[in-house]
This record gives structure tokens, sequence and C-alpha cells, in this order.
């Protein structure tokens, strides 16, 4: 590290502030650079019979020995981590939140005119904090917690590794089902839309609690909005099992079943109410704000997808039309140039202007040709696409058989086989052809928008993580 660091020093100094503001009945010890942490017997509320709370223990030499950060930021890292675990092993040995009730407040450490401050809450509302800790000739630097304890990491991993999953995969095979043979269900479609829901924002839900982990810095909002897509796709799941058991006659089993799968979704709604509209907002403001951040540092990524996305859609979609189009542009370009052409034949000083009118009004006759007969202009297209395949293969073909070794030869040989069989199929038939073509290049947009949209949100993610982006100020540490 940088900056020498008495390990020892800095881990008994830790033992005696954490001493001070732990409930009574646990205790913080200090040995060899390591911290651990203890409890009574039968003093706490949560334990019952023999049970009896084992120790925990951060290890701080070796987190304080590793490399890749400068000193100031090992020691506010292994700070927060310390209160972490804390804040973990009293909540499980005490069974009730700590240090507050309700969600566990972040822990903060920040070093400040060589001054280590420590403290759980938030930027400017500290809710429990110890006294600072002197370190002399250490830079100023500043972490934060994740705000999760280790039941919500532990939630988070059973959601996404185990539960949401399973219930995902039986939505889509639900799904399956119904839309194989919607005549035996009397609300077939409510039922897909329903399962489909589910099935997505399950599928959501797995990928939103991989960033529940500690060192990820919005942890917090990652863990509400996990919250918030499982508990929206029970409820969509259990309403889509609904809608497909609503029998369409007198089947009384049927009719149980569909009542007991509307009522378990009732009953879902009702009982986590209060905790979907809390993680919902949590979920929304942190969704807003990480849509911000992105917006703000790669709005170009993010627009160029949906651009390219939009236009692979249209193209895929609608392939005729959007070859019809770009024969109409091909025309207009045409006529442009003729006039551009004809403009210059004008001009008294430019020399050889009947050179310069003659193509110029060749390219407005074209223009017009090309617009009027757009199945020409794209059997021309396809006709150009076609030849230029045709050369290409026959270059590649030459170039195999002329030499190099034997692997590159082969490839090269291969290449121009399957150039030269396509281009001829394509002027062979150029329209049909060009009409697959452009259907397979709007899928390839399709393919590579959301590849930027998605990229672009992931920059961001990567760029918020590592930029400063913490101001807390002094007074509120101390």
């Amino acid at each position: 590290m940088d900056v020498d660091v008495d390990v020892n020093d800095l881990t008994e100094r830790l033992a005696g502030r954490l001493s001070v503001i732990v409930p009574a009945g646990f205790y913080v010890e200090a040995a060899d650079g390591i911290l651990r942490y203890s409890a009574d017997e039968e003093r706490h509320p949560g334990q019952h019979g023999d049970h009896h709370a084992r120790g925990s223990s951060t290890h701080v030499r070796r987190a304080l020995g590793r490399h890749g950060k400068t000193a100031e930021d090992h020691i506010v890292d292994v700070a927060v981590r310390v209160l972490d675990d804390l804040r973990d092993y009293i909540q499980e040995a005490g069974h009730d939140p700590w240090p507050v009730t309700g969600n566990p407040p972040r822990s903060h450490a920040q070093i400040h005119d060589s001054m280590l401050y420590l403290w759980y809450g938030e930027h400017d509302d500290a809710v429990l904090k110890c006294e600072s800790i002197r370190l002399s000739g250490v830079p100023d630097a500043e972490c934060r917690g994740s705000g999760l304890d280790a039941s919500m990491v532990k939630w988070a991993e059973s959601v996404g590794t185990v539960a949401s999953p399973l219930l995902a995969g039986f939505s889509l095979a639900s799904v399956v089902v119904v839309a194989g043979d919607p005549q035996k269900f009397y609300w077939a479609g409510a039922a897909i839309v329903g399962l489909t829901v589910a099935a997505i924002t399950l599928i959501a839900a797995v990928q939103t609690s991989k960033y529940v982990h500690r060192k990820q810095p919005d942890a917090e909002g990652w863990y509400h909005g996990t919250r918030a897509l499982y508990h929206s796709g029970i409820l969509a799941l259990l309403l889509g099992l609904g809608f497909a058991l609503v029998p369409g006659s007198s089947d009384w089993p049927r009719r149980v079943a569909c009542g007991l799968a509307l009522a378990a979704a009732l009953g879902e709604a009702i009982y986590f109410r209060r905790e979907a509209i809390s993680d919902a907002r949590a979920a929304i403001s942190f969704l807003r704000a990480r849509v911000r951040a992105a917006i703000a540092r790669a709005w170009q990524t993010i627009f160029l997808g949906f651009v390219t996305l939009t236009l692979g859609l249209i193209v895929s979609f609608h392939p005729s039309g959007s070859l019809n189009v770009i024969a109409v542009l091909l025309g207009i370009l045409m006529i442009i140039s003729g006039i551009f052409h004809l403009i210059r034949m004008s001009d008294s000083a430019e020399s050889r202007r009947a050179w310069l009118g003659i193509p110029g009004l060749l390219y407005v006759v074209i223009g017009v040709v090309l617009i009027r007969n757009l199945y020409l202009t794209v059997a021309l297209i396809g006709l150009v696409i076609g030849i230029t395949w045709i050369v290409q293969g026959l270059s590649a073909l030459i170039t195999g058989i002329s030499g190099g070794s034997g692997e590159e030869r082969g490839w090269w040989i291969f290449f121009g086989i399957i150039s030269l069989i396509a281009g001829i199929v394509v002027t062979a038939v150029p329209v049909s052809s060009v009409t697959a073509i452009a259907v397979l290049v709007g899928i390839w947009f399709s393919i590579m928008g959301l590849a930027e949209i998605i990229a672009g949100f992931i920059l961001r993610a990567r760029l918020g993580a590592t930029a400063p982006s913490l101001g807390v100020p002094v007074a509120a540490a101390r």
C-alpha cells in the first residue's frame, strides 16, 4: 500500500469504537489484525433454550493487504465491511433489526483531514455513529455500504437461483399448453397474457437478483426491484392460472381450482400490498436515477440503438415497402445529382458545359424512371448485389487456387464457392432474393439495435460504479 498503516493498532481502535455502540451483551475484540464479534448466552429476546450465538469475525489484515487500490481506499472499504459484518451478526444473534427498526441503514466510512469517520445512516442523517479515529498522513477517501443485510442477500440469491427460474419455466410451459390448444380454455387470451407477463417478470427478477450483493454500490435499489418483479410475477402467474382454469361448463373440479388460484392471487395482493408499494416506489425511483444517468452519459449509444432497432423492425416486417422506399430514395438521389449537373452547365464560367448537361439530363431521366418503376429499381438493386457477389466469389476462387497454405486455400475456395452460388441465385431471381436479403438485414439490424441499447445501459452501470458519486458533508459524519 502507498501509506504505512499499523494494522494491529487500527484493528484495536476499531474494536474500541465499536464496543461503545453495540447493544448490551455483545462484544467486539481485536486479535492479530482480526475483529471478533461475540455475544452472551440468554441475553437477547431472539434466543431461546440452549441457543448461543456463535461468534463472527472480520479479517482486517487480509482485507488491507489486497492489491488494486490505494491505502485510503482499502481503509474505508474495510471500515464499511466491518460495519456491515457487525450489523449482520447482531441481527442474526438477536433476531431483531439493528441499529434501527425497518430497513437496515447503510454503512458509511470517510477519511477527512486524517480522521476516519464511521456511521450508519444516510449522507446527511447518521442514525448511529462511532467516535472518529486519527490516521496520520492518510489522504481523504470515502466509501458507503450497500444498505443490505445478510438476510436480504440470501433472499435474493434463493429467488434468483431457485424460485424465479422454476416459476418462470412453469409459466412458459403453461403458455405453450394454452396456446397449443386454445379451444379447451374459456379465457385463453387472458390466460396467455397473464402467464406471459409472469414469465417475463420472473426472468427479469432472475437478472436483477445478480446485482444484489455487497460489492454493488446500488445493491439496495436492485434488491427492491427484484422484490417488486418477483411478487408481481407470482401475482401474474396466479391470475394466469385462474384465467386458464375458468370452466366453460359445469365442471366443479375446475371451478374449485379456478377459485383457489384467483383467491391465492387476491391473498398475494392483500398480504404484500404494503411491501409491494414500498418496493415499487423504491424500484421506480432507482430506475429513474439509472435511466437519467444512462441518458446523460450514453445517450448516443442508446439513441443509435433505438434508431437501429426501429429500422430493423420496419425492414423485417415490411421488406417490400422498405425496398420501395430505398428505390424512391435512389431515384431522388439521381434526380438531385442531375439537377446539380444542369445548374453547373448554366454557369458561363464553367468549361465544357455540354459534357455536364448530357449526364445531368441522363441522371434526371434515370431518376424519374426509377421512381415510376419501383419493381424495376428493386430488380436492378438485386442485379448489382448479385453481380458484386459473383465477382467477389470468382476473385476468392482465383486467390485460393493460385497459392497459399493448405488451410488458407481451403477457406478462400470455400468462401468463393458460397459467394459465387449466392451471386448466381440473386442474379437469377433478383426481386425475391433482395426481399429475402432485406428480411435478414432487418433481423440483423434489430439484433444490433438491442445490443446497442443494452450496451449503453451496461456502460452507464459500469461508469456509475466507478465514478465518484459521494459528497458527504463532514458534519454529517461527526
